[in-house]
């Protein structure tokens, strides 16, 4: 999965490095995407570290899956609605937002303890920070850096 991620955010990077569209725009979404790789990364590695906790493991593998539904939704709004970029991006953060804090609070109040979803609100909220500061120096600096690696 990890594997798949990069090579989606590579071949997209690739596309705008030959159409010479490397802007501000272009670097915030490569630094904004990789993060969201490295996020995936990290629930992952609970997920199985937590193998032997079965109701730690599912949330966490559940986590991934939450991580996963902005990239769709953005392309179904894009393609379907008509949206724009930025709008979609923007619609989609807040609605995983909402969808991870309502889930976190059920869990919360279910189990009498904090969720271990509170780490993937915790990331949607992050990365709903990082989008709305996209063209920030340090995000600029930080997408300029990813795109060396690549």
């Amino acid at each position: 999965m990890l594997l798949s991620i990069y090579l989606v955010i590579r071949t997209r990077y690739d596309v705008y490095l030959e159409q010479g569209r490397l802007t501000t725009a272009v670097m915030a979404w490569l630094s904004i995407n990789f993060r969201l790789m490295v996020f995936f990364a990290v629930l992952y590695v609970l997920a199985i570290y937590y193998k032997d906790r079965p109701a730690l493991h599912v949330r966490f593998m559940c986590s991934t899956a939450l991580l996963l539904i902005a990239p769709a939704l953005v392309r179904l709004l894009i393609s379907y609605q008509g949206l724009s970029n930025a709008d979609s991006h923007s619609f989609d953060r807040n609605v995983n937002i909402v969808i991870a804090g309502v889930i976190t609070v059920i869990d919360s109040w279910r189990t009498k303890r904090v969720s271990a979803f509170t780490l993937v609100l915790a990331f949607m909220v992050l990365q709903k920070v990082l989008w709305d500061l996209r063209e920030d120096p340090v995000l600029q600096a930080a997408g300029h850096v990813i795109a060396k690696m690549f």
